[in-house]
């Protein structure tokens, strides 16, 4: 049967632990917006008469006062989740014409979900239940920015494929190509290079990733550019023509004249 722990408990949310060896199965309820990711192994859940895998990276988010049925079934290694009950962000989740409304199936890493996630469960017993409810407000602070844009991509994906795998396996590969042009932003990003990371043709992640994300990579590589820049400009101690090759241009000209285009001013003139 299914092992839980409850590591911590406050205002905000309660956190609770789970752990399987075996072949294992519960039924349960959640009291409020429910926060659940799979750390290790996969979990089988029951929602609504679909079955929903989550397998290790993945996370789902149910409403207040939702019945579900769980289950787990290790074969070399322990299944082990995390359960994070909030107490204050339900009206996010639901939708007024559709109450029984819920995402699910959605893979971490969202960056902005991934670092608060992570601190939570593995480090529980690290920190003092101070720093837990302060984490706690940041990770509910991520899910109240991120829910709409959840629910947005995830209409996006249901337009356009009707099979839940493989809507799963587009969101992680869209996620991929994101977080790639997030960590090689000032290199030479090709399309090709980007539906490698993503598993799908070019002419596919060029479409779908404005779709999804409201923008195209080549946008979203400047936009990263662009935020360096003003960051980098504003600490003073790089000239502008390493902040220019930090920022992978070719030359201090080809830097102010995209910056120009961008913000409207000379780096100079920021800087000033």
């Amino acid at each position: 049967m299914f092992s839980i722990r409850i590591p911590h408990q406050d205002q905000t949310a309660t956190i609770k632990l789970s752990s399987a060896r075996t072949h294992s199965e519960m039924e349960g309820r959640t009291k409020a917006l429910a926060f659940k990711y799979v750390r290790q192994g996969c979990e089988n859940y029951q929602l609504d008469g679909h079955t929903v895998k989550l397998h290790a990276g993945e996370f789902m988010l149910l409403p207040a006062e939702y019945a579900f049925q769980a289950g787990a079934s290790p074969k070399k290694e322990v299944v082990k989740g995390v359960c994070i009950d909030f107490s204050s962000i339900n009206s996010l989740l639901r939708d007024q014409s559709d109450p029984g409304a819920l995402v699910y199936g959605l893979p971490l890493p969202f960056r902005e979900l991934q670092l608060t996630q992570q601190t939570l469960a593995d480090n529980s017993r690290a920190f003092s239940e101070a720093k837990k409810s302060k984490i706690l407000a940041c990770l509910q602070s991520d899910l109240e920015q991120l829910l709409p844009q959840m629910r947005e991509r995830e209409a996006v994906l249901q337009q356009r494929v009707k099979k839940q795998l493989t809507q799963k396996r587009l969101v992680q590969g869209l996620l991929n190509a994101r977080n790639y042009v997030q960590d090689y932003y000032p290199k030479r990003i090709t399309l090709n290079d980007l539906a490698k990371v993503a598993g799908i043709s070019p002419y596919r992640l060029q479409r779908l990733f404005r779709e999804v994300f409201g923008q195209s990579p080549q946008q979203m590589q400047l936009d990263f550019r662009m935020f360096q820049a003003k960051k980098l400009l504003s600490e003073q101690h790089l000239s502008m023509s390493e902040i220019a090759f930090e920022l992978g241009y070719s030359d201090l000209a080809a830097f102010s004249n995209q910056f120009k285009r961008y913000f409207r001013c000379r780096p100079s003139e920021m800087r000033n």
